[in-house]
């Protein structure tokens, strides 16, 4: 038997109408999300929507750079003095590689402007770290 987390206002069953006073255009429907990393085999969620999700304008690669290795033959100890890089791009194109391998890429980002538009990772998961804003 599937686990069921609800929190707020759900319809009695999944995928109906799902009505409130007012709303996005009044319309007075809650816009049903469903968010899956699987299809609909292994564990999902729906979400519901004041307004509707936004629509997807495009789809592209976000042009990252292929990495280069520093080869270095013995193992050594740095200090990454990260907090003085220069700021550059938005928190998606001012990324900057540090420390790689196969698995896993850990970058630094100072953006030095604020994000256009909207970015979703869809084929890879990440972590994001927030210091500050």
């Amino acid at each position: 038997m599937p686990q069921y987390l609800k929190l707020g206002s759900i319809p009695r069953k999944r995928h109906i109408e799902h009505r409130r006073e007012g709303g996005h255009r009044g319309e007075g429907i809650f816009y049903e999300e469903v968010v899956t990393t699987a299809g609909f085999d292994r564990a999902y969620s729906i979400a519901y929507h004041l307004r509707p999700p936004t629509r997807v304008a495009r789809v592209e690669p976000a042009g990252f750079k292929p990495l280069e290795k520093a080869e270095q033959p013995v193992l050594r100890h740095h200090h990454l003095k990260t907090g003085k890089m220069p700021r550059s791009g938005d928190p998606i194109t001012g990324r900057v590689p540090l420390l790689f391998n196969d698995d896993v890429v850990l970058a630094r980002c100072r953006p030095a402007e604020p994000q256009s538009e909207l970015y979703r990772n869809a084929s890879a998961d990440e972590v994001l770290f927030i210091h500050k804003g």
